[in-house]
């Protein structure tokens, strides 16, 4: 287990000072990451459960979602798609809070 002068808490797999392979982090804003790291940052497959109750599940690549993912946001609004450099990009379909849904090509949409 290792604690950061910032209060960031990580257990799990290093190579080169750098979280790296399988792992676990607890950060001081109270977000969570469990999963695949890669040079120190998250990179393949990981939860991520952010502080205010929202969710990501899918792959990351450089901290990053990209690929297949799922997320939830506090509003109860959901995405399940394709995602690219954290933001929505390709084949998707959103499902919003009030029941509206949007199911097909997306564009590096801000959400």
């Amino acid at each position: 287990a290792y604690m950061d002068a910032d209060g960031n808490d990580y257990v799990g797999e290093w190579k080169d000072d750098k979280r790296h392979g399988h792992g676990a982090s607890t950060f001081a804003d109270g977000d969570q990451h469990v999963g695949e790291y890669k040079d120190g940052k998250p990179h393949g497959g990981g939860r991520y459960n952010f502080a205010d109750g929202g969710l990501y599940v899918g792959v990351f690549k450089d901290g990053k979602p990209h690929g297949e993912g799922k997320a939830q946001y506090p509003g109860g609004t959901v995405y399940r798609g394709h995602w690219r450099f954290g933001k929505p990009d390709g084949e998707g379909k959103m499902t919003y809070h009030t029941g509206q849904i949007y199911d097909g090509q997306w564009k590096e949409q801000s959400l």
